[in-house]
């Protein structure tokens, strides 16, 4: 009947023990711990001021329960006791963090957009500088040196020939001091022969001016003004055919307004530009 009893009152006591660690409190914890080690059990003042002792068990040990029973059992809790109460106080103790030397989520960010944007500065091949000065003095020298203009933009080298100056006026013809001019460049454009990597013309016009003879739109003009230029360059230039091309945009690129004939006369134009 004795054996019966003690099991039934270590049962009891394990279904306790389990109970409490389903939902486990620190302080309710702590007041089961010392319940057991042997430590003063801690006090309160009731309302009324008089000093009341505290039972560290009220709240775990159901009502009823014979506390001669437990005290029969002493043994047996200290032993869970002194299992368990490590490993919660190492539950208990708070996490120190430190001041972490891994970036932030912004400086990471700011770390990236450097990374991705600061692109170092591709260096500049002193042959492209020097074609580039060749074809300026050599062009603003020329009959014509004071319509058209030579500069690098965009990595690029854009020569601009003003089409009033190069051909005969709403037409594709070029002048002859013109094709002078544009054989001349091509002989120096062909020392140059490796650094460059394509060509091509653009042809303009402004959005006023018609076209005249044969020559039935904008279109039109642009593109044959633009191809007759390349032709005449890549006749001296020696440059190979697949590197060349020519485009005809009409006037939907003006680079000043068309109410003025200063305007018109720099929307007619032919763009040269020499990638290398």
């Amino acid at each position: 009947m004795d054996t019966y009893g003690d099991l039934v009152t270590l049962l009891l006591t394990f279904f306790v023990l389990l109970y409490s660690f389903s939902s486990l409190d620190a302080a309710k914890w702590q007041a089961f711990v010392s319940s057991f080690s042997g430590s003063p059990q801690p006090v309160a003042a009731s309302n009324n001021g008089k000093i009341q002792s505290v039972n560290p068990l009220a709240n775990l040990i159901p009502r009823g329960f014979p506390a001669e029973t437990l005290r029969d059992h002493e043994d047996e809790a200290e032993i869970i006791t002194e299992t368990l109460a490590p490993s919660v106080t190492q539950a208990q103790e708070p996490v120190e963090t430190t001041a972490a030397a891994s970036p932030t989520a912004q400086e990471t960010t700011k770390e990236t957009t450097r990374s991705t944007t600061a692109k170092p500065k591709p260096t500049e091949d002193p042959q492209v500088r020097q074609l580039q000065d060749d074809l300026k003095a050599y062009l603003q020298g020329s009959a014509i040196g004071g319509s058209l203009s030579v500069e690098i933009k965009n990595s690029q080298l854009l020569i601009r020939l003003v089409a009033s100056v190069i051909f005969e006026s709403g037409s594709d013809q070029i002048k002859p001091e013109a094709a002078a001019v544009l054989d001349g460049a091509a002989q120096i454009i062909r020392n140059y022969t490796p650094q460059v990597k394509s060509l091509r013309t653009e042809g303009h016009t402004d959005s006023v001016t018609p076209p005249e003879g044969d020559i039935e739109s904008k279109w039109e003009l642009a593109a044959r003004r633009s191809a007759k230029v390349l032709q005449r360059i890549m006749a001296g230039s020696g440059l190979a055919q697949d590197l060349a091309y020519t485009v005809g945009y009409g006037s939907a690129r003006p680079v000043a307004s068309d109410e003025t004939p200063q305007g018109q006369d720099q929307n007619n134009r032919v763009d040269v530009i020499i990638v290398s």
